[in-house]
């Protein structure tokens, strides 16, 4: 079964470039203020008579938080192997302008931990380097210099591979005298977690591999995906959204992995916007990493206090919401077809992915109900009769389509994906600052979800822009989503000028999400935390508070800024005639402002 529930953890909205400068200026600020911190440098771990080819050879360098270093307690201990596929050495410089003041400003310690490299270091000198160098270190842990229960071991590339083989293999901890208990948790960021992938190898990781290792089977059992075991620390898996090829695919089979060997509390996120470089900028608020990498390190683990972000990724593996129901309910109309690539376009929209980035969902072959032949198996006493569909999906969204124009174009709902059958487990979670923008003044983080769910797909040609009035009510459909009319929904709005009516139905789709004249949408959020429909319901247009919706069309940047959304590139003459239209409305027919969203949920 293809894997789709991979929910990255990713803010959709964009912000404008003075947001983005003004995070590069309290960058600054933070950086002077983590000055002075303490450094050991080249500690030696090797062995007596042990004698170093290197000078660097087994040897960490420890950078403290200046507070650390004068006695007054700190936060994690990060133990820190380095990359560069077990030949190279990361540059001292790049991992401490990168890596290390993030987590400095935090209060972290982190050792930078190094060992034999190739030809020298070949599986399994390397392993048995970072086992000796993790148990110096935890040596020190037991001599009181840090808190024994928040030490974490993180790995990036190649160090993720050799991190994660002491926990995943107590043997290597357990010749020095050290158990993978010590360890509250682990880290591998853009780990090379499989070492023989059935799709193979480029030419290059070929060579490496095998200069890396003495034989295949020795790559099998250096390979963190064919060991997973579950141990006792809890593991988070970060990739890149622009990582090397197949890195991501194995975070996510190596985390299913190790849930289904025991009760493992295991996470993979992928970082949007990063590389395999990139990521590691922990000091970067703009990194996604950086803000899983820090809940994890505040978090305890061991207590089975994990971040919320955790939580939320578990209630999308098995989400409440879901399109299991076409599968028992219509079983003998679901029908296989061949993943093409307008397939992999459409079902990627809802994924707001930034340009070059890799498709969320790439498939071979999904499941889908003819659309027509759906509606003749409902009865009639369930979704009405009529010419005209309207659609109401998971999150309130609406779109309505005039049945005529739709059967040469032969529509389908697709229901599954390789196996597959609950949609939902797909999702994008992003977070807003506020419910509505007029009652909380006060910014506060709220997570919701965007799933993906069942939807409409035309193989062949789109519908015209007539006939398909928005593309928001396609996505999220669940069995009650459909329902059939006699007379064109949209018909109140038929007196309109053909700008106003356009803006409205289909270029800006204001009735996708709010009802006008009793048309439309009534859209919500889904809280991540557990799938439930939550406050801040989209209001029908004429019960917006005056300045709330004049605010709203001529001040559309700043407001979405505030709330947390994608602003809306309004032309001025639609905004205008918008805006006039819904004044007039709202005066003609004596509409009163909705005031109090928290005591009337239910507005008409």
């Amino acid at each position: 079964m293809t894997r789709i529930a991979a929910a990255s953890c990713t803010r959709l909205p964009r912000f404008a470039r003075a947001r983005a400068l003004a995070a590069l200026l309290a960058m600054t600020v933070a950086l002077s203020a983590a000055a002075n911190p303490s450094v050991e440098r080249r500690v030696r771990y090797a062995g007596s008579g042990e004698e170093a080819t290197d000078a660097l050879d087994r040897s960490y360098d420890l950078h403290r938080p200046e507070a650390v270093a004068d006695g007054e307690g700190g936060g994690a201990l990060v133990i820190f192997v380095h990359g560069r596929f077990w030949r190279e050495r990361q540059a001292d410089r790049f991992i401490e302008d990168s890596f290390v003041p993030g987590l400095l400003r935090e209060g972290h310690s982190v050792a930078i931990l190094r060992h034999r490299l190739l030809p020298e270091g070949r599986h399994p000198t390397a392993v048995r380097d970072v086992a000796r160098g993790v148990a110096a270190i935890l040596d020190r842990v037991e001599e009181g210099a840090f808190d024994a229960n928040r030490v974490f071991l993180v790995g990036h590339s190649s160090g993720a591979q050799l991190a994660l083989l002491l926990v995943l293999d107590p043997a290597w901890l357990a010749a020095e005298g050290k158990s993978p208990s010590a360890i509250a948790g682990v880290v591998s960021i853009s780990g090379i977690l499989d070492l023989a992938p059935d799709d193979g190898l480029s030419e290059e990781e070929e060579a490496i591999y095998a200069e890396a290792f003495p034989d295949r089977k020795a790559r099998l059992a250096a390979s963190p995906v064919a060991r997973a075991v579950y141990t006792r620390p809890a593991i988070l898996l970060l990739t890149a959204a622009r990582d090397v090829p197949g890195y991501r695919g194995a975070a996510l089979r190596l985390a299913d992995a190790l849930r289904a060997s025991g009760p493992a509390p295991v996470e993979a996120f992928v970082a949007n916007g990063r590389d395999h470089l990139s990521i590691l900028a922990l000091g970067d608020p703009r990194n996604d990493a950086r803000r899983h990498v820090m809940a994890f390190l505040e978090s305890d683990p061991r207590s089975g206090r994990l971040p919320e972000a955790w939580r939320i990724l578990a209630t999308w593996r098995d989400p409440p919401i879901t399109s299991e129901d076409f599968h028992t309910r219509f079983a003998d109309l679901v029908e296989d077809f061949p993943a093409d690539e307008k397939f992999h376009r459409i079902a990627n929209r809802p994924f707001k992915s930034k340009p070059g980035a890799p498709r969320r969902l790439v498939v071979r072959r999904y499941a889908a109900i003819d659309l027509f032949r759906l509606l003749e198996a409902v009865d009639p006493s369930e979704i009405g009769k009529g010419g005209w569909l309207e659609l109401r999906n998971a999150r309130g969204e609406w779109a309505s389509f005039e049945l005529a124009t739709l059967r040469e174009l032969s529509p389908r709902v697709v229901v599954g994906v390789d196996g597959e059958t609950n949609l939902f487990r797909a999702a994008d979670l992003y977070h807003t600052t506020r419910r509505y923008s007029w009652v909380e003044p006060e910014p506060k983080r709220v997570d919701m979800a965007r799933p993906l769910g069942a939807f409409l797909f035309f193989p062949g040609d789109e519908p015209t822009v007539s006939s398909a009035r928005s593309h928001f009510g396609r996505y999220a459909l669940t069995t009650d989503s459909f329902r059939l009319t006699n007379r064109d929904p949209l018909l109140p709005l038929a007196d309109l000028p053909q700008a106003l009516h356009s803006a409205l139905t289909d270029s800006i789709a204001c009735v996708a999400c709010h009802r006008f004249r009793d048309v439309g949408g009534r859209a919500l959020h889904i809280r991540a935390a557990d799938g439930v429909p939550m406050g801040g319901h989209a209001l029908p247009l004429e019960r917006y508070p005056e300045i709330v919706w004049k605010r709203f069309v001529f001040d559309q940047a700043r407001v979405a800024e505030e709330v947390g959304a994608s602003p809306i590139d309004f032309d001025p003459e639609i905004a205008r005639a918008l805006y006039d239209l819904i004044v007039r409305e709202r005066e003609a027919r004596g509409v009163e402002p909705w005031t109090n969203p928290e005591r009337d949920r239910t507005p008409r």
